[in-house]
Parts: C-alpha cells; sequence; structure tokens
C-alpha cells in the first residue's frame, strides 16, 4: 500500500464524518447521525474505487488506535454526572445491570437460535456498548471488531427509534428514568436523543451510557465463556 493511498483513506474517514456531522446539523434526525452517514460514505467510495477492507483498515490504524484513550476519556461524562449517579445509586444500578445483562442474553440467545457462527455471536453480543467498547470488548474475546461496530451503531439507532415508543407505552413519564432507558439501550445515540428531554435526562443517559460500557467490558468475557 502506498504512502499516499494511506493518507487519502485516511482523510476520508475524517471528511466522512465531518460530512456526515454538517448533515446532522441540518438534518437533526436520528438516522442522520454521523456515525451512520459517515459510515455509508466510506462504505460507497470504497466500493466506487474498488478498495477492499483490509487496505482501508490498515490506512486507519491511527484512528483505531485512539480507540484506546476514547475508552479511558468514557470517566469524564460518569465523572460529571456523578451527583446525579449517587443520588439514585441504587435504581441506576439495578436498572442498567438488568438491562445489560437482558440485552447480552437476548442477543447470545438469538445468535444460538438462528445458527450464526461464534465469531458473529463475539461480535453481537457487546451490542449495547459505545462503539470503542464494543469494538475493544469484541477483539478481546475472539469476535470480529468491525462487525461489533456495525451491531453497536444499529443498536443506539434501533434504541432511540424504538426506545421512546416503547417508553410510552410503558407509562414511564419520569425523564430521569427515560434518559437511563435510553443511554443503556443506546449508548452515545440514544444520550444524545435523551438530551431532548433536557439536562437532568441527558445526565442519566450518559450515565447509563457509561455504566453499561463498564459492565459490558468487565462481564462479557465471563459470560461468553459460560454461554459459548
Amino acid at each position: 500500500m502506498m504512502v499516499g493511498q494511506t493518507g487519502s483513506l485516511l482523510v476520508l474517514t475524517l471528511l466522512s464524518y465531518w460530512a456526515g456531522y454538517r448533515l446532522y446539523q441540518r438534518i437533526p434526525h436520528m438516522l442522520m447521525s454521523p456515525v451512520f452517514t459517515s459510515t455509508l460514505i466510506v462504505i460507497g467510495v470504497l466500493w466506487l474505487s474498488h478498495t477492499d477492507y483490509q487496505t482501508y483498515q490498515m490506512a486507519n490504524k491511527p484512528l483505531t488506535w485512539l480507540l484506546g484513550p476514547a475508552q479511558v476519556a468514557m470517566a469524564v461524562p460518569l465523572f460529571r454526572g456523578w451527583k446525579l449517579l449517587k443520588k439514585h445509586l441504587s435504581s441506576v444500578l439495578t436498572g442498567v445491570c438488568g438491562g445489560t445483562v437482558s440485552g447480552m442474553l437476548t442477543a447470545t440467545l438469538m445468535g444460538k437460535i438462528l445458527h450464526l457462527s461464534t465469531v458473529t455471536i463475539l461480535s453481537l453480543a457487546p451490542k449495547s456498548a459505545t462503539t470503542p467498547v464494543a469494538m475493544m470488548t469484541s477483539q478481546a474475546v475472539g469476535g470480529v471488531p468491525e462487525l461489533a461496530a456495525f451491531f453497536a451503531v444499529f443498536t443506539g439507532i434501533l434504541g432511540v427509534v424504538a426506545g421512546p415508543v416503547i417508553l410510552r407505552w410503558m407509562g414511564v413519564r419520569n425523564i430521569l428514568f427515560k434518559g437511563l432507558a435510553l443511554g443503556t439501550a443506546g449508548q452515545m445515540i440514544g444520550a444524545a436523543r435523551a438530551s431532548k428531554w433536557g439536562d437532568a435526562a441527558a445526565a442519566m443517559g450518559i450515565v447509563g451510557m457509561s455504566v453499561t460500557a463498564l459492565l459490558i467490558g468487565l462481564f462479557t468475557p465471563l459470560l461468553i465463556l459460560f454461554l459459548i
């Protein structure tokens, strides 16, 4: 792979996200999430230019390396939401633990029912974590990080589309619980959607997202060893 091609593919990733972000600013709809639209742009360019995925992956290794610091940075939103977390600690831990474990169990059991390969199930299990955590966790247990990233983004989008409807149908009116539910099910995309209900809901969404990421990173290897 030539140096010029490496730089071009790296710039492609950055420009695609920038374009997706600007598009989201103009059309603030959950389906216009920069993560989703930038992925479509990259796929389209790679397809038109007949560039294989391995070449693209090698060119973007510097960005992949940043996933590690991104996981550490999860401590920042958790610190900002510490007061709310401390005030509702038992409810948060009960709700997030229940949501996280049930999500992992459901994904794993569905994978087995559909006769998916073990590698696919290992990529699917951490789908409720943020994309960096899902990729790192999946890689650690033998899954495919890129597949885990796809499942994480899809889960986030599905969470913000279906989540508010389900919460309304279940009669949940408390914005703190609604924010926590969306952050737990839809990670960063869900927390961003929760911000439309106010700062308190957004903070609980961030708390849900952060605690879910921690739980998945800690317990996925143990759960997977038990289920696979």
